[in-house]
């Protein structure tokens, strides 16, 4: 299983830290040695046992793509395409 837990650090203070999601992306256990299938599995903030939202991955080519691939196509699953697409070179604005 992966897990991604996100959270919030005012100032950088871990002693204040709240916890505004988790996804967590499991095996299903039908796909092969190259493809895998997964079960992704979202959480809203301050409750991280509580299902928010569900959706699966299929057809992913594990050997080809790495984590970061994984995630954002376990978060098109789960909220879709709900922004405007960046631009290249906008993480540096």
């Amino acid at each position: 299983m992966v897990r991604v837990t996100v959270e919030l650090l005012p100032f950088g203070a871990e002693t204040r830290k709240r916890h505004l999601g988790t996804m967590e992306i499991s095996n299903d256990g039908s796909g092969g040695e190259t493809v895998g299938n997964y079960r992704v599995r979202l959480s809203k903030w301050s409750r991280p046992d509580s299902t928010w939202r569900t959706g699966e991955v299929m057809g992913f080519q594990r050997r080809r793509r790495g984590p970061w691939d994984l995630l954002l196509v376990a978060l098109l699953a789960t909220v879709g395409d709900r922004l405007p697409k960046a631009k290249k070179g906008d993480e540096d604005r």
